[in-house]
């Protein structure tokens, strides 16, 4: 849709000027950008994603429904074996990081229900008191607590059939 256009339509629903209907319409777009890009690894604007594109400004809201519903009943977009497991390693992948988040920071990857995760060393604080020898065994504990509490989390969501995980090891700052 044209940007004048959804300006327009913008205004006249929520009754505001054509400059706040600009920079909402700009905000939007941003946030929508970067969620892709955050979710998916993706932009948004490349044309290659895309099956179908539909000028809508050129369009009736009928005509682009009723082409959109002919293209879904080809061929072409019948659901795959491939495409499900695509959706749901997609959705696993998204489950992961949720849960995740407040844990560590990590890379996650799904495929075919193996969950592939490589996890940042964690930051710690040297004390000064304890010797060379002691704080290589912290490290090694924390690591070992931080790999037992992310295969709690992630054994836990429904579709993770195996995980592989790589933590990387904690270091002095």
């Amino acid at each position: 849709m044209p940007t004048r256009t959804r300006i327009k339509l913008v205004q006249r629903r929520q009754q505001i000027s054509r400059e706040e209907a600009e920079r909402l319409i700009g905000r939007e777009d941003q946030e929508r950008a970067e969620w892709y890009r955050s979710i998916y690894r993706i932009d948004m604007n490349d044309p290659r994603l895309y099956d179908v594109l539909l000028h809508i400004g050129r369009l009736t809201i009928d005509d682009a429904c009723d082409t959109l519903c002919r293209l879904t009943e080809s061929p072409s977009f019948q659901t795959t074996p491939q495409s499900l497991t695509a959706l749901s390693d997609l959705a696993v992948e998204n489950r992961v990081k949720v849960a995740l988040a407040g844990v560590c920071k990590a890379e996650v990857r799904c495929r075919e229900g193996i969950v592939h995760l490589r996890v940042e060393g964690q930051k710690l604080i040297p004390s000064g008191a304890a010797s060379p020898s002691l704080q290589h065994q912290v490290q090694d504990q924390i690591r070992d607590d931080v790999y037992q509490k992310i295969v709690g989390i992630v054994s836990a969501i429904p579709g993770v059939k195996d995980i592989d995980c790589a933590i990387n090891t904690p270091y002095f700052v």
